[in-house]
């Protein structure tokens, strides 16, 4: 595993930390980092390969706690009709596109969604578009299936839809199989 830090800018070398970080914390992020990246690859082996169905995240609107096997790109679509503060929407094509980069790896894009009023109050216009990264940890004890996903709204949206700025989000993604079909 490769780890590459990035610079934008110069660094302000009038900063200066008010104070030195303590030994412990310091002990107590490297063994995490280690535990991370060992469980990585220790898990590698139970993550979907090309031989596995891919676990969509439709017909519904939440999360596979599943990412797609290595080399694999899957598209979603969707339409929604909603009611919100006593107006009625129609948004679509909800479009989310996976792709596994590596085990227990993907990437994601929620490209940007069109929401239509169809009846007033409300605003109309496009969603941002959201990349993601998603790392399946699972199985863990239980046989439950658990993912992190990490992405960030990127302000290309109407501000009346989306918001203002970018907007960083973590899911966690689990299932627990209830019986065994």
């Amino acid at each position: 595993m490769q780890v590459v830090l990035l610079f934008c800018s110069e660094p302000d070398k009038s900063f200066r930390f008010r104070q030195p970080v303590p030994k412990r914390t310091l002990q107590i992020c490297l063994l995490w980092t280690c535990t991370f990246l060992c469980a990585v690859d220790a898990q590698a082996d139970s993550c979907p390969t090309a031989k596995d169905e891919i676990a969509t995240d439709r017909p519904d609107v939440t999360n596979s706690s599943l990412v797609v096997p290595v080399g694999s790109l899957q598209s979603e679509n969707g339409v929604n009709f909603s009611a919100r503060d006593g107006g009625r929407f129609v948004d679509g094509t909800n479009t989310r596109w996976r792709l596994g980069i590596a085990p227990c790896l993907e990437i994601l894009l929620d490209m940007p969604t069109y929401f239509a009023r169809v009846r007033a109050p409300g605003s109309s216009g496009f969603s941002d578009v959201a990349p993601a990264m998603k790392w399946q940890v699972s199985p863990i004890p239980g046989k439950v299936d658990l993912s992190l996903v990490f992405g960030a709204a990127l302000p290309t949206g109407a501000a009346e839809i989306a918001g203002r700025g970018t907007q960083p989000y973590l899911q966690m993604p689990w299932s627990w199989e209830l019986l065994p079909l």
